[in-house]
């Protein structure tokens, strides 16, 4: 599931890192993840690090985005062996449960 999502970030996207594409009043098309969306103004996190505050009443149109936030390619500088060791890194990593997993557990 690691690989498939790092080779086709855009496949399946949890909800958690649901992106948004949001139109502006003066022509602006901004695309991210909402850190903010209460009160007069939307904050987002865009790919590049950097978060836009955005007056609510500014924005003409905001619909969710079909493309992931993280960028493709990303292994395309390694070599399969360097794939490999960093799969196996993210598989010697003990998981953690998560806090509803913990909660059923007797």
């Amino acid at each position: 599931d690691i690989l498939d999502s790092i080779v086709s970030p855009s496949k399946v996207i949890s909800d958690q890192y649901k992106p948004i594409t949001v139109a502006t009043d003066d022509g602006r098309v901004l695309a991210g993840m909402p850190v903010v969306n209460d009160g007069p103004t939307l904050v987002l996190l865009l790919s590049d690090g950097s978060k836009v505050t955005i007056p609510k009443d500014e924005i003409a149109e905001e619909k969710a985005s079909t493309t992931s936030v993280m960028p493709e390619g990303l292994l395309d500088p390694l070599s399969y062996q360097e794939i490999a060791d960093l799969i196996a890194l993210f598989e010697s990593v003990p998981r953690v449960a998560s806090p509803e997993q913990a909660a059923a557990k007797p």
